[in-house]
This record gives C-alpha cells, structure tokens and sequence, in this order.
C-alpha cells in the first residue's frame, strides 16, 4: 500500500511475523516497524505507540503478534492506518506508531479473517472466523450491529458441517454494497457474493 504523509511517498507493508513497516518510497529505508499486540496477556491500547526499536521482530511467547492480513491507509482521520491481525483485535494508528482507536471482537475464541472500510472511512467490516460479519463506527470504535452466518450466505450452497472462512471482504467504492468471497471448497470457484 502506498501512502502521501507531509508530501512524502511512503509504503506499508505487513508481514506473517505480527508487523507493519513503513518505507521511505524513494530510497528504500525502513523509517519504522509497529506490532501490535491483538492477542495473549499484552493488548495493544489506545494512546499507546506499537513502534518496536531495531530490525529485527519476534513472535511473542504469548502469541501476542499474530501475522497481519491487512493494512489499509485511510484519509480520515488523515495520516493514519488501519491494521487488522489476525487477533481479537483492530487498530486505527497514526503514521508515527500511536494507536488511536481499537476494535475489539467480543466472542471468545473469534478472530478477525478479514476486514475492510467503507470508502467515506466511517464504518469498518470485520468478519470474523465464526462467520460473522462485525460492523464498527470508526469515530467511536463500537459496535453498531453484526451480520450472522455471513460466512454461509457467502458461500451459497454450503454443504459442508464447519463454518467456511471468508478469505476477503471489500467495499464498492460509490455504492453502499459489501462483496466478500472464500477459497473454501464450499465456495464456487470465481464466486463473489454482494451484499446492500
């Protein structure tokens, strides 16, 4: 992902070791390396910088650091990105490391597999490994209201006794429609579902 901060080119990276890198865009430097904490004893809070000194990252003991499946910029609020690991937990960051905003799933055992914004960046689609489709105000980081058996519906037909799980989820750029589609076996192949 690219990302213009103070007229500058920056790029964003996420990574299976639990972190998010920023680069200069013209000579290649990594400027700083954030992990949040999703997961484990440690919960990454809001106010609390998640940059990490040094090149080289770990895995918490704890599983506190769980890969990265995305990383969106967002132009409001301005200079700052969502980053969601696969944890019970998302966050809205400042460029410089400081979380401004979490997300929380309230069910025990439930991850975050996928999540998207809308394009205006007020609501956020987070969905869930138990197939539900969370959806968050991102001005005050709540829940406004929840999809169940989000995961079936997208996967019409779905024969199977577990719970598929959705591989990515997407937001129509001027239209208020949700499309999501799964690589489970259940799904048809080339399959997206569209939700208004």
């Amino acid at each position: 992902k690219y990302v213009i901060a103070n007229e500058q080119l920056r790029v964003v990276s996420s990574s299976a070791d639990g972190t998010v890198r920023i680069w200069d865009g013209k000579s290649s430097e990594c400027l700083l390396i954030m992990k949040p904490s999703s997961m484990g004893s440690s919960l990454s809070k809001s106010g609390v910088s998640i940059a990490v000194q040094g090149q080289s990252v770990t895995m918490g003991d704890d599983g506190s650091s769980p890969n990265i499946h995305t990383v969106l910029p967002l132009h409001t609020p301005p200079a700052c990105l969502l980053i969601v690991p696969r944890g019970r937990r998302a966050f809205l960051v400042a460029l410089n490391g400081v979380v401004q905003r979490t997300f929380h799933l309230e069910s025990k055992g439930s991850v975050f597999a996928a999540a998207t914004v809308s394009p205006s960046n007020n609501w956020l689609y987070g969905v869930s490994n138990d197939g539900t489709c969370h959806v968050y105000d991102m001005a005050t980081g709540e829940e406004e209201t929840s999809f169940r058996n989000f995961a079936e519906d997208t996967c019409t037909g779905s024969s199977s006794s577990s719970i598929p799980e959705i591989t990515s989820v997407f937001h129509h750029p001027h239209k208020g429609i949700v499309g999501a589609f799964s690589t489970d076996k259940s799904q048809k192949k080339g399959c997206v579902t569209l939700w208004k």
